[in-house]
């Protein structure tokens, strides 16, 4: 009888496949390992950075846990498994890469979920701070009137080596003359950030009396990045 019995196993094994099942009490607290990281400080020019890092989860029960599905907060972040199912006992890497494009702090949430415990997921958090190296602040919009004349101040900050202020194109309507005035030194910036230097400058900005009433785009192109657009809105 017992060769009937283990006869009939293997049978079953064969035709069906033996697969691994897994631990129904399999939670995100069933794993262990650093679930946060921070990329500290991210210096950025012209181009977006991609940051990575791999975490390692360990799996402390006596069964695998399957991980079924993998969901981001942020769509600047991204997760790459090692694989799928992490066995009892053993370990998977979970690779986060995380892509910074302006400045400004980011966190977000990466979670994994198991096969057992849709309601809650293992959670990994990545953080940073983008940090523009080079930067122009201007206003967005400058509200004017047919045959009027303004001056829009310009602050050009720079934390590049041999650092100089930016080099403008202006690109604007026929009917808007602009006229950039020399750049003044305001400060040399905090050395123990690697800073250099920030400027001040003047854009005076005319508009045609035959001018139309509308919005109307002025660029400001440059080696700082990509062009500062500066919205004349003519009454």
């Amino acid at each position: 009888m017992k060769t009937l019995i283990l006869i009939s196993i293997v049978m079953v094994c064969a035709i069906g496949g033996c697969a691994q099942s897994e631990d129904p009490q399999a939670t995100a607290a069933s794993v262990v390992g650093d679930f946060t990281h921070d990329f500290g400080r991210i210096d950025l020019d012209r181009d977006p950075v991609t940051r990575t890092h791999t975490f390692e989860l360990t799996n402390t029960t006596h069964a695998p846990i399957i991980v079924t599905d993998v969901k981001s907060t942020c769509g600047c972040t991204k997760a790459e498994l090692s694989a799928r199912t992490i066995p009892a006992g053993k370990s998977v890497a979970v690779t986060v890469g995380m892509q910074f494009t302006s400045s400004g702090t980011k966190t977000a949430q990466v979670h994994l979920i198991t096969q057992r415990d849709t309601t809650r997921s293992i959670m990994l958090t990545v953080a940073g701070q983008g940090r523009s190296l080079r930067q122009i602040r201007v206003a967005e919009t400058v509200r004017m009137k047919p045959g009027e004349t303004r001056s829009v101040p310009i602050i050009a900050s720079s934390y590049m080596p041999q650092a100089a202020p930016p080099i403008f194109a202006v690109d604007a309507p026929a009917f808007i003359h602009t006229e950039l005035h020399p750049w003044s030194m305001m400060q040399t910036l905090d050395s123990d950030r690697g800073a250099a230097a920030k400027w001040r400058g003047l854009m005076e900005v005319s508009v045609s009396h035959d001018a139309k009433a509308g919005l109307h785009k002025i660029a400001l192109n440059s080696e700082f990045g990509a062009p500062k657009v500066v919205s004349v809105r003519v009454r």
